[in-house]
């Protein structure tokens, strides 16, 4: 299984802020906002939508 080329920069690029956020989270001091929750449920609801 192989990632087709024209989504390859993207989803190396995905991977290295996805490496980055893991190594420094605990630096970064991440509050979720209240006011985001359902925004972000939308979207993760469209995301799942698509597969």
């Amino acid at each position: 299984m192989a990632i087709p080329l024209n989504y390859a920069f993207g989803s190396i690029t995905l991977m290295l802020f996805l490496a980055v956020m893991l190594c420094f989270y605990k630096q970064l001091k991440f509050r979720l906002n209240t006011a985001l929750i359902l925004p972000l449920l939308f979207y993760a609801l469209m995301v799942l939508s698509l597969l």
